[in-house]
C-alpha cells in the first residue's frame, strides 16, 4: 500500500468483503512516523473493521556478513515489531534478503544467519502480540524453510516472489498449514501477468494448492483492488 493510510483504509473498509489491510513500513509509513501516528491508524482501522498487515523494512539485512550490519538490522525489525503492536498489526511480514555480494559468500551460511535473527525477532514479535510471517525469498526458497516451520515461524506466500522463485505449487499442499498470509501481487513495481488482481495460471495454481478449508489472511497489491477474492480462498478469510 503506496497510497497513505488515511485515503487507502476507508476506501478498502467500504468494500463488504474486505477485512484486512497491508502495509509496507516504507516511506510516509516507515516505522518512526507509524509510531507517531499509532493512534490515528488504529482508529481508522477499528473504525472500518480492518484488521492490520505490516510489512517489515525491506532495508533489513539479517543475514549480512557484517556484525554491525546485522546489528542494525536486528534493531530496525524490532523497533518495527513494536510499532506493529502500538498499531494492533495482527502479522509482521519479514522478507529475506542481503546485499552481501553473492560471488563471495556461501549461501548456506548466508541464509544461516538470517535464520538464527529470524528465530530470534519471532520469539520478539510473539512477546509482543505480532505473528511473524517469513517470506521465501531467492535467499531463503520455500524448500530451505525447514528450520523456521519446524520451530513454528509462519510463512507468507507472496505471488510474485514465488512465481520468480519457480515456486512449485505442488509443494504448498503439504505444508499449507504453515503459510498464515498470502500476497496475490507482491513486490512493488512489479507488473502482474494477469487481470488486475494479479491471478495468472501460476497464482491460481498456488490458490487452489492451499484449498477451500486453509486458514489465513489474504491480501491484493494496492491499487489493484481488493479486486475478486478467488473462491477457493473466499469461504475462508475473505480480504483485501
Amino acid at each position: 500500500m503506496d497510497a497513505d493510510y488515511r485515503r487507502v483504509l476507508p476506501a478498502v473498509g467500504r468494500d463488504a468483503s474486505a477485512d484486512c489491510v497491508e502495509i509496507p513500513m516504507e516511506g510516509r509509513h516507515r516505522p518512526g512516523r507509524l509510531r507517531e501516528e499509532a493512534g490515528e491508524l488504529g482508529t481508522l482501522a477499528e473504525t472500518y473493521g480492518l484488521d492490520i498487515v505490516v510489512d517489515l523494512p525491506l532495508s533489513a539485512d539479517l543475514a549480512s556478513p557484517s556484525e554491525q550490519v546485522r546489528g542494525g538490522s536486528r534493531e530496525l525489525c524490532q523497533d518495527a515489531v513494536e510499532v506493529a503492536a502500538a498499531v494492533d498489526a495482527s502479522k509482521a511480514v519479514l522478507v529475506p534478503r542481503t546485499c552481501a555480494l553473492k560471488s563471495a559468500y556461501d549461501d548456506v551460511e548466508l541464509r544461516g544467519r538470517f535464520v538464527e535473527l529470524a528465530l530470534d525477532l519471532n520469539s520478539y514479535a510473539d512477546h509482543a502480540g505480532v505473528e511473524l510471517c517469513v517470506t521465501p525469498s531467492e535467499l531463503l526458497p520455500f524448500a530451505e524453510m525447514d528450520p523456521l516451520t519446524e520451530r513454528d515461524v509462519a510463512v507468507c506466500l507472496d505471488a510474485v516472489r514465488a512465481r520468480a522463485t519457480g515456486l512449485d505449487p505442488g509443494r504448498l499442499r503439504d505444508r499449507r498449514d504453515a503459510i498464515s498470509h498470502v500476497h496475490l501481487t507482491g513486490l512493488p513495481g512489479v507488473e502482474p501477468d494477469g487481470d488486475a488482481a494479479g491471478l495468472d495460471d501460476r497464482t491460481e495454481a498456488y490458490v487452489r494448492a492451499l484449498g477451500h478449508d486453509w486458514e489465513g489472511s489474504v491480501t491484493f497489491g494496492a491499487g489493484d483492488g481488493p479486486g475478486p477474492i478467488p473462491a477457493e480462498l473466499r469461504s475462508t478469510h475473505p480480504t483485501a
